[in-house]
């Protein structure tokens, strides 16, 4: 990276210089490689913002985007379209003094190509200072035309001035700690006096009164009137009769099935003292025929169940015509017939079965050792002696399935052993093609005899 840093002091406020170097359409007016300026973003001030340039030594324009913006201090823009350099930036800095403002102008850059940056960017850093120096030349010009002067008191605020000595310094340190003292003391109630002399002295603000609530009560919002209106317009019909208010007792169904009404629990039945006649019983309805006396009592008492001797059970009510309770017994006492409800075999069925497995037995028993058994036929083999012929005959067809390439028979004639297996070189291995091969690339060519030779034999 290549730098170069230019200064020049202009004898006009910052804020005119400025004002000028902040503008984008007064860049021909002081730069002298600039032909016209065109801004390309909204935001004309502040970062992100473009402008197109029109070089007059080049006829390819570049766009520069300004990077930092210091508002009254400078700017920092760079080229992001259309540069000769590899990289470039640059940066424009104000400073306010007694005599001037000083503008600084740094350029930042590297050339392209590995020549350029080999020898320091000579040519480039000798254009640029010769660009730089007369760009600034040409602002102090076009300044002076605008006519801008210095005067006293901006000179006065610019410029620097001496510390304070010790004796200014302790009258300072005693003022501070004055004010923090009086910042602290409590202001105390003026009399009528000092209240006119302070009205007098100044316009006073009267605060209002700190109160402990200060929120504003609301009112309380009650119902329109018109809902009122309408809910007494309503008319409600009163019940017939105050029996239809009353809970009525479920009436069992006098269709329901004897077996059903025998095998349902009886529900708790209330004291007598307690006992309400509905109005359907005053009524005398015939439905109630049916329906037990609530006060007879439906379950045995507890001393009955005690007295009542084991193995007996007592008298159950007639059921009607129901079938009769199945015998539950064990499984183990009910033959296979009964279980599934088959008819039971004839005996001479099972005398044939019995006898057909007592043949089995016997048959089983009298087998020879060498003869495998009929039950067993599936479940092992038994392996048998083979005779030394057998055994002859089977190596050579073992001997002849493995080989890879298999025999031919003894009765072939010579010229089918020919055909079918013709003679073979056997093939060389991987290392021994390769020393082959080395072998023929390294042997040397044989010279062609020279006519001399041939003379010198002759």
């Amino acid at each position: 990276m290549t730098l170069i840093d230019q200064r020049i002091l202009l004898p006009a406020p910052i804020q005119v210089v400025w004002q000028i170097l902040s503008d984008h359409k007064e860049l021909p007016a002081w730069r002298t490689d600039v032909r016209s300026v065109s801004v390309l973003s909204t935001n004309t001030a502040g970062p992100g913002a473009r402008r197109r340039i029109s070089l007059k030594k080049r006829t390819k324009d570049i766009i520069e985007e300004i990077r930092v913006w210091y508002e009254g201090v400078g700017y920092e823009y760079h080229i992001i379209e259309g540069s000769i350099y590899k990289s470039f930036s640059s940066r424009i800095r104000l400073q306010a003094t007694p005599d001037g403002t000083v503008v600084q102008w740094t350029i930042d850059f590297e050339s392209k190509g590995f020549l350029a940056r080999l020898f320091g960017n000579r040519r480039q850093r000798r254009t640029l200072e010769k660009l730089t120096a007369d760009s600034l030349r040409q602002l102090h010009r076009y300044i002076l035309t605008k006519g801008a002067r210095l005067d006293d008191r901006y000179r006065d605020k610019t410029r620097i001035k001496e510390g304070p000595d010790a004796s200014h310094r302790a009258e300072y340190g005693a003022k501070l700690i004055a004010q923090a003292e009086h910042k602290e003391a409590k202001p105390e109630a003026p009399a009528d006096g000092a209240a006119s002399q302070a009205s007098s002295s100044g316009p006073v603000i009267e605060e209002p009164p700190i109160r402990i609530d200060d929120t504003p009560s609301v009112p309380r919002v009650g119902p329109p009137s018109f809902l009122a209106d309408a809910l007494d317009s309503q008319e409600v019909s009163p019940p017939d009769s105050d029996e239809d208010t009353r809970p009525t007792q479920p009436v069992a169904d006098p269709t329901g099935s004897p077996s059903q009404a025998g095998k349902s629990e009886p529900a708790a039945i209330p004291s007598a003292g307690n006992a309400t006649p509905s109005p359907a019983e005053d009524a005398g309805s015939g439905t109630l025929d049916s329906i037990a006396d609530p006060t007879e009592p439906r379950r045995p008492a507890v001393d009955q169940i005690a007295t009542t001797p084991a193995g007996t059970s007592p008298p159950s009510e007639s059921t009607g015509d129901l079938p009769p309770p199945t015998d539950k017994r064990d499984t183990g006492q009910i033959s296979i017939w009964d279980v599934f409800g088959v008819q039971r075999p004839n005996d001479e069925l099972t005398d044939i079965i019995e006898g057909l497995k007592t043949e089995e037995s016997e048959a089983i028993a009298t087998a020879p050792e060498d003869t495998p058994s009929a039950s067993t036929e599936g479940l092992s083999v038994q392996q048998k002696e083979v005779p030394d012929s057998q055994k002859e005959q089977q190596s050579a067809l073992m001997a002849w399935l493995t080989a890879n390439e298999p025999p031919l028979p003894a009765s072939a004639s010579e010229s089918i052993r020919t055909l079918a297996r013709p003679p073979r070189k056997p093939e060389p291995g991987l290392r021994k093609q390769q020393a082959q091969k080395n072998l023929h690339l390294r042997r040397p060519k044989r010279n062609p005899p020279s006519p001399s030779d041939d003379d010198h034999k002759q």
